[in-house]
């Protein structure tokens, strides 16, 4: 549940950037079509049915997903449904207009598919920062040379069709992590003369130890290895941060190279071996410092628990809405942001001679700082990186400005970080790319064609998965967007609905429409399934909308409709 606090803060946000007409109208009523819903007449009828009667207006067809392709191709490498005698995309296309409805065609542009779909060009294919490439789900490359191409050719072929407009999906990487395959790296090393594959365990090479007086490491661990939402995490938090980094991988021999005075980032790493806990603590004997995200299991390493400064006894604190709280005078309890952050704590810990500098609001240690021999270690009581909070980049810049300026460094220019950012940058170019190219596409065939964007448009996208959903509006790319706000609740709705006011341009804000859940998830049988969202839910969320001045919605998806649901639609955009 959000905090009182949190909706204030959000509320105050939204009011500020978007004060809310009495008599908002939604304009847009879309729904998110899939594949299932229209590839038969019948099941197209069908969906059109529902359309009319819950007064939808603008239906967003899944053109592309899983290698296969609802519309005529030329250029397309997998398989296309549409044939002879019967092409989806004209059938549903002709029959929406007769009812007054657009279409709008939706790709999942970047994402070919899962297993089960062997890639048509597998040397397309990204790879993570190890050099092993996907294998589920397969996402191409967009900086290899040629897939930019090929996509746009596939796109464009689309254009033959009647329909008002396309809708841009998996516009982005799959994580931070992603592309370090050889020939998605090549473009970048000729541009910038160096190779990004460094960042993981020689990072000196971009950025050597003479000119970096307080090296930063972040711990690469085996168990984030096939889990790369893990890596995701601390690395767009750290980037987001503006800290220069690297990676080392999970070896011993690899933190005895640390140099100290220096910093090393270990996150939701919680089984720790007795080597690479001897090899931890050798280097904070030599005056390094360890930032530890979320506490690891320490029931079988008293010695590190003591390194830490905490009990060998830890419990866990479900994910909710939590405020963090300054205590005593030490000098990083004066940095702790106050705005609510969201998260888990997986191993709750309790001090033993650490020093608790901040306390969640329900009392429990946030922030322990903990002194052994020469260095120094901070415990980061949750999971920062995949916390939901916009201070959290400031928290983390706090701790380690600390951490270097408590063991004596002074630099004003952090060139590692100069280097991250230009990596970044680069990988988040060449997705612009493809989205300058499809709008001179769309604006080439008629000026009333739209193009659009589903996903967010907060500043951590550009950081996570280098989607630059805010410039591309901003620019004048998009004629509206449609974040994914899906949630079981009014309270998460409103704070995601600040955010959007948070982060774009006020005169863009009228053409965004709010993308929400038909669906939930459900336990049955013991197993997780996907059932129609409660009525009352949406009906909820669509007051809202409407109460906070938003013209529009879009909702996902067609398979989840159910009548309850249209009966409710149907009432909203009266």
């Amino acid at each position: 549940m959000r905090t009182l606090l949190c909706l204030a803060v959000a509320a105050s946000l939204l009011i500020a950037a978007h004060p809310a007409p009495a008599n908002t109208q939604f304009t847009f009523r879309g729904l998110w079509v899939d594949t299932g819903s229209y590839n038969t007449q019948q099941a197209a009828d069908r969906l059109l049915d529902r359309c009319r009667r819950a007064n939808i207006n603008v239906i967003l067809p899944n053109v592309m997903v899983h290698g296969g392709l609802m519309y005529k191709s030329t250029h397309f490498l997998h398989t296309s449904v549409a044939d002879g005698v019967f092409d989806p995309l004209a059938y549903l296309t002709q029959k929406a207009h007769a009812s007054g409805i657009k279409v709008h065609a939706w790709y999942c542009v970047y994402y070919e598919g899962t297993k089960g779909l062997p890639p048509a060009r597998p040397e397309w294919i990204c790879s993570d920062i190890d050099g092993v490439p996907m294998d589920s789900p397969f996402f191409l490359s967009p900086q290899i040379p040629g897939v930019n191409d090929y996509l746009l050719s596939v796109i464009k072929d689309s254009l033959a069709y009647d329909i008002d407009g396309i809708q841009l999906d998996y516009i982005r990487y799959s994580g931070s992590l992603y592309d370090y395959s050889e020939l998605g790296r090549k473009p970048f090393i000729d541009s910038h003369g160096f190779d990004p594959a460094n960042f993981l365990d020689h990072a000196e090479r971009i950025v050597p130890f003479d000119k970096d007086p307080f090296p930063i490491r972040v711990l690469h661990a085996k168990r984030h290895m096939g889990r790369p939402w893990e890596t995701t995490w601390i690395e767009s938090l750290m980037d987001r941060a503006g800290i220069g980094f690297g990676f080392i991988t999970e070896k011993p021999a690899n933190v005895d190279a640390l140099r100290a005075p220096g910093a090393l980032v270990i996150s939701r790493y919680f089984d720790v071996s007795r080597e690479m806990s001897d090899a931890i603590q050798r280097y904070i004997k030599r005056g390094g410092s360890v930032l530890w995200i979320d506490a690891p299991t320490l029931g079988a390493d008293p010695i590190l628990a003591h390194t830490i400064g905490i009990k060998p006894k830890t419990g866990y604190m479900p994910e909710k809405w939590r405020k963090l709280q300054g205590v005593g005078d030490h000098p990083l309890a004066r940095l702790i942001p106050t705005t609510p952050i969201k998260s888990t704590c997986e191993y709750a810990p309790e001090t033993d001679g650490a020093t608790i500098v901040a306390r969640f609001d329900s009392g429990q240690p946030a922030i322990i700082v903990n002194r052994a021999d020469t260095g120094r270690t901070v415990l980061v009581c949750f999971n920062a990186g995949g916390a939901t909070g916009e201070s959290l980049p400031q928290l983390i810049r706090a701790i380690v400005g600390w951490m270097r300026a408590d063991s004596g460094v002074k630099t004003r220019v952090d060139l590692m970080a100069a280097k991250r950012a230009e990596w970044l940058k680069w990988r988040a170019d060449q997705v612009t790319d493809l989205v300058k190219r499809v709008r001179a596409a769309v604006e080439a065939k008629s000026p009333r064609l739209a193009l659009s964007v589903a996903g967010g448009f907060s500043g951590a996208e550009y950081y996570t998965c280098m989607r630059d959903g805010r410039k591309w509006m901003s620019w004048g790319l998009l004629d509206f967007g449609n974040p994914m706000d899906y949630c079981d609740n009014t309270e998460d709705l409103r704070y995601d609905l600040a955010m959007h006011a948070k982060n774009v341009l006020p005169d863009k804000l009228a053409t965004i429409y709010p993308g929400l859940s038909l669906y939930t998830s459900k336990t049955v049988d013991g197993k997780k399934t996907s059932v129609s969202q409660d009525a009352r839910i949406l009906a909820d969320q669509l007051s809202v909308l409407r109460e906070e001045g938003y013209h529009g919605f879009a909702l996902f998806c067609a398979a989840q409709l159910s009548e309850d649901q249209i009966k409710v639609i149907a009432q909203a955009a009266r």
